[in-house]
């Protein structure tokens, strides 16, 4: 299982009702957001006196991350969070349509919004489902099983995406909208908890 951490925000994110994320512009930092987190794991950013470096120059393999390192250097992590964040979330919408999960239209006006629809619902219901029980689960994280290998075909280039084929999973809504176990134990916060899901 190949995770792209940007891609994989979106699919949190989407939101049926809504076309598309339910708050776009929140989303364009989200996904900004995990795009720079996946590269410093990744050791690609680092950060030298407040100021973010880049190291090494081989590329990534995803379009998107590699679009980043091109211009990263040099800002500090904040201007790099709203720095390009509305074309790294179209990019990243063209990579998820690409690989078929995600259908994407054009605005109908000049000053509207795309409209996306994923395609496969098992896809976001299965990492719904992971994050829910990373979240309010009593077992450790590292003790989750990940989801069906199948249902996360992450391409290393776009050009070669194929379709997942999953089996029918009734859709969730987004994250944002899941009502919380009063009994449930009090888990860390979601950051602590996603590092170990890779």
């Amino acid at each position: 299982m190949n995770d792209d951490l940007t891609c994989l925000m979106y699919l949190l994110a989407h939101d049926d009702a809504a076309e598309g994320p339910y708050d776009r512009s929140r989303t364009e930092l989200l996904v900004r957001a995990a795009a720079l987190i996946d590269l410093a794991l990744r050791g690609r950013l680092r950060e030298d006196g407040g100021t973010v470096t880049v190291s090494g120059t081989e590329p990534t393999g995803d379009p998107v991350l590699d679009g980043i390192l091109r211009d990263a250097a040099g800002h500090g992590w904040k201007q790099l969070v709203r720095r390009h964040r509305r074309r790294t979330l179209t990019e990243v919408e063209d990579r998820l349509a690409v690989a078929g999960l995600l259908t994407v239209r054009a605005p109908r006006t000049r000053f509207g919004t795309r409209r996306s629809t994923v395609t496969d619902h098992a896809v976001p219901a299965a990492l719904r489902a992971r994050v829910s029980a990373a979240l309010h689960g009593n077992d450790p994280v590292r003790e989750i099983p990940p989801p069906t290998p199948h249902c996360w075909h992450w391409p290393r280039r776009a050009a070669s995406a194929r379709p997942c084929h999953a089996r029918t999973t009734r859709p969730s809504g987004p994250v944002s909208t899941r009502a919380r176990d009063p009994s449930a134990p009090s888990r860390p916060a979601w950051r602590r908890q996603y590092a170990p899901c890779r």
